[in-house]
């Protein structure tokens, strides 16, 4: 816990500090561009100025008036004077030269030249005015000559007064002692400065560790001990195209106090609530041991015996313990009691698989002798036939026969051996078809009635299979309603993935999102007993007296609906009558 206090306690000071430096950094990035909106400002309007053609001309008056305008416009410059390719004055915004106009300028001389050889914008060094002695900065853009191909004409050079420039380092939002000086990166000539400008302006001082054309590179911080003995943190941005730098300058008292004040306070508070913590963690031990030693025990004893649960006694928060661990016995008691009858569901399914394998079997063997007994009879009425004779007994023969090949059939459906040609089809167009036969079949006992959906999907199913489903059902409301009654084959579409359940379950009838096919068979018979459902889908049971059914109806729909991935379910109550649901998976294939 202390180690974590402390982690969190240093974590946010690093982020205090990161916040408090990039501020800093922010406020030299801001005055940088600030500074750099005026530079623009004047190297637009001054190249503007230069390429003016009046130029070309000897008005002295008119230029004089130009560069008038041009100073009235930018509040920062103080004096604008065009000169010749010798620093000769050709027109200045102060006045009319007259005898001075091609006098030379000596100590403009060498900026003219350089301003003429650069071909672009140059900022000199901070010096006196050549007309007015204010201290500035000279600025200065190639005037053309008159044809392209001509020489420059000279230089059109604007002198920044420094007073006014200073006005631009001194905004409100400067912290106390902070400083904002400009200077030249390449020499470090300071430009400008917020305070004491005349003791440093014109001055070379050095800026730390970073100097030269690092500087130019791109913002950055550093920390000096200025001579006013005040260690102060620098951020530092360049102005492109000036080849000048902004620093702005804050007491690292100003920076960092607030902030070490603030870790200070968090280190005290953390560590009284360190020896809090222990004073109050001692008093818990010592108040609730009997408690915690009780409640162990009475684990143990749960452990032993999943009947026995916590005694609630103690605190509320051990109250709410017990509370959850007694909610966990009984959620582990529930879990055996399913488990139990999943496992005699387990059973149910192997012995109805085992019933299913023999009855598979006993049913090949069987159809091998149903085979011959059908040929031989063949043959006995072939015979008969070219003799021009007719017996009874051949025909009741063939008739057996058919009725044993269905048992038959309906075996090895059980046992899943019956060989299998599954397609895609739709449902409600075979049970239309089939209908017809049906209701010959059975129409002596039921009014059979087909609801059949449209938008049902097809199925992939083998169409006898789907046949001895249904006949299977029907057969079963036929037995159920010796006086009658209606039946109703209704397709309609489900939205899940049907999931196989164990003989006489009701699961959901969909689950997942894939499309089905739901195919319902009710009646208006007497129902099921609870028992009778129960064992409704066990091979060979049957309600009907001894000899008149096998009991493989409800088996049969079960081994042949899980072999085509659907799910069976049954309702049914006594006197409501009795619902079988066959849901089958849907198919996007067309019928084939």
């Amino acid at each position: 816990m202390v180690g974590l206090l402390a982690h969190s306690i240093w974590s946010q000071y690093q982020v205090r500090v990161a916040q408090a430096e990039g501020g800093v950094l922010s406020l030299a990035e801001a005055h940088a561009v600030h500074l750099e909106r005026t530079l623009l400002n004047v190297d637009a309007l001054l190249g503007e100025l230069a390429r003016d053609p009046w130029w070309q001309t000897s008005d002295e008056a008119s230029c004089h008036t130009h560069l008038r305008s041009f100073r009235n416009a930018v509040p920062t410059v103080g004096e604008v004077s065009g000169f010749g390719p010798a620093a000769e004055l050709l027109c200045t915004s102060w006045g009319v030269l007259g005898d001075r106009r091609t006098e030379p300028v000596p100590d403009r001389l060498a900026f003219v030249q350089s301003v003429i050889e650069s071909g672009e914008i140059l900022f000199g060094s901070p010096a006196p005015g050549g007309l007015t002695d204010r201290m500035g900065v000279t600025v200065g853009v190639p005037i053309p000559g008159a044809t392209p191909d001509a020489p420059p004409r000279g230089a059109a050079v604007a002198m920044l007064e420094l007073e006014r420039l200073q006005e631009l380092l001194t905004p409100r939002s400067l912290p106390e002692g902070a400083v904002v000086t400009v200077g030249r990166a390449l020499d470090g000539v300071v430009v400008a400065r917020s305070e004491d400008w005349e003791d440093w302006v014109g001055r070379p001082i050095l800026w730390g560790p970073v100097s030269g054309n690092d500087l130019l590179e791109g913002a950055g911080l550093s920390r000096t001990h200025g001579g006013d003995e005040v260690d102060r943190l620098w951020g530092f941005a360049p102005i492109p195209g000036a080849e000048w730098v902004v620093f702005v300058g804050v007491p690292e008292s100003e920076v960092y106090g607030p902030i070490r004040s603030s870790a200070i306070r968090s280190g005290g508070l953390a560590g009284g609530l360190i020896l809090l913590v222990g004073i109050l963690a001692g008093l818990f031990h010592r108040s609730l041991g009997a408690v915690v030693r009780g409640f162990t025990t009475d684990a143990r004893a749960a452990a032993e015996n999943s009947s026995r649960r916590i005694e609630l006694r103690g605190p509320k928060e051990l109250d709410l313990l017990a509370q959850e661990f007694n909610r966990t016995l009984e959620a582990r008691a529930q879990a055996e009691r399913e488990l139990v009858r999943a496992e005699r569901k387990l059973q149910g399914a192997r012995r109805m698989e085992v019933v299913g394998d023999l009855a598979a079997g006993v049913a090949h063997e069987f159809n091998n002798i149903l085979t011959v007994i059908r040929m031989e009879n063949a043959l006995v009425q072939e015979d008969l036939a070219h003799a021009g004779l007719e017996i009874d007994g051949s025909a009741q023969v063939e008739r057996a026969s058919e009725r044993a090949a269905g048992l038959v059939s309906q075996l090895l459906a059980l046992g899943r051996r019956d060989p299998s040609s599954p397609r895609s089809l739709c449902p409600s167009t075979e049970l239309r078809s089939r209908l017809p036969r049906y209701r010959g079949e059975f129409g002596d006992r039921l009014n059979i009635h087909l609801d059949a959906d449209p938008a049902s999907p097809n199925i992939y199913m083998d169409p006898r299979h789907l046949d001895q489903i249904v006949r299977n059902l029907l057969r079963n409301a036929w037995d159920a309603m010796p006086h009658g009654g209606m039946v109703t084959i209704a397709v309609s579409p489900g939205s899940g993935i049907p999931q196989p359940v164990l003989p006489g379950g009701n699961g959901p009838s969909e689950v997942g999102g894939s499309p089905t096919c739901v195919i319902r068979v009710s009646d208006t018979g007497p129902g099921m007993t609870q028992d009778v459902r129960r064992r409704a889908f066990d091979p060979f049971f049957t309600t009907r007296p001894h000899g008149q059914r096998v009991g493989l109806g409800l088996s049969t729909v079960y081994g042949i609906a899980t072999r085509s991935g659907a799910q069976v379910n049954l309702e049914s109550r006594p006197g409501a009558g009795t619902t079988v649901e066959v849901i089958l998976p849907g198919t996007d294939d067309p019928p084939q």
